[in-house]
């Protein structure tokens, strides 16, 4: 007799619980805003790890950097499997620098001098070493291969070397 009684208040629950739940359509693109929807896929965006400020001390062996927010930042320009850093332009303290570190931010894989850099260009960014001209329209992706007071010497992607001069 006990359980005749219990039973219609389970029932009861039982329908409160599942008529609470109602289908709710998931949102897809079509419901958000076109100007709000991002585009780009994340996992395609290269990652940089570099630093940028001002150049310290040189050593033959090690290369310190002032970075934007105050930071200090000692590399090695040799890196503990051997292979050397590359310093693109001239080594000047006190010059601005794109420096790219190891993922541990022990040593140098390479240095680009903005402050010589900038004489030949200004539309550009700097992306994991390589040089970006012209980011807003029509992106062009060149490898540098020397910079100094008085030239820019890169390639394209397809080889083809160029140079800019000062002047």
């Amino acid at each position: 007799m006990r359980q005749t009684r219990i039973f219609p208040f389970i029932a009861l629950a039982l329908i409160f619980v599942f008529g609470a739940c109602e289908h709710k359509p998931v949102a897809s693109e079509d419901s958000f805003p076109a100007d709000t929807i991002d585009t780009v896929a994340v996992d395609t965006l290269p990652v940089d790890h570099a630093f940028y400020g001002v150049a310290g001390d040189f050593g033959m062996s090690s290369f310190v950097l002032i970075t934007d927010q105050g930071d200090t930042i000692e590399v090695t320009r040799t890196a503990d499997d051997g292979t050397e850093g590359v310093i693109y332009g001239d080594a000047q303290p006190g010059e601005r620098y794109y420096l790219l570190a190891t993922p541990d931010k022990q040593s140098l894989v390479a240095a680009i001098n903005l402050t010589q850099l900038n004489r030949f260009v200004t539309d550009y960014i700097i992306v994991n070493g390589r040089l970006v001209f012209h980011p807003e329209n029509g992106a062009d992706t060149v490898t540098i291969d020397d910079v100094t007071d008085e030239r820019l010497l890169y390639h394209t992607s397809s080889g083809e070397r160029k140079v800019m001069y000062a002047g």
